[in-house]
């Protein structure tokens, strides 16, 4: 009979101080209305309608984080 198998796990950071790429959610909402931009300008150009469906999954990921906010601001 075989021992059990641990997976492999994550080898810790070593002490290195890991500072997050965002501080507030409302960063993390401009970032992805100038990618959904940049993806309206890539369509204009190219008529990739790909690019259509990225604009449809980052205005879902708006959305996601304006609900998020707006659930974290309603009083208990």
């Amino acid at each position: 009979m075989l021992p059990p198998y641990y997976p492999p796990t994550t080898p810790l950071l070593g002490g290195l101080a890991v500072s997050p790429k965002y501080t507030i959610i409302y960063d993390i909402i401009d970032d992805l209305w100038n990618e959904c931009s940049e993806y309206e300008e890539r369509y204009m150009f190219t008529k990739d309608p790909a690019m259509l469906t990225m604009i449809s999954v980052t205005i879902m990921k708006v959305n996601f984080w304006q609900d998020l906010c707006l659930e974290s601001e309603k009083p208990l």
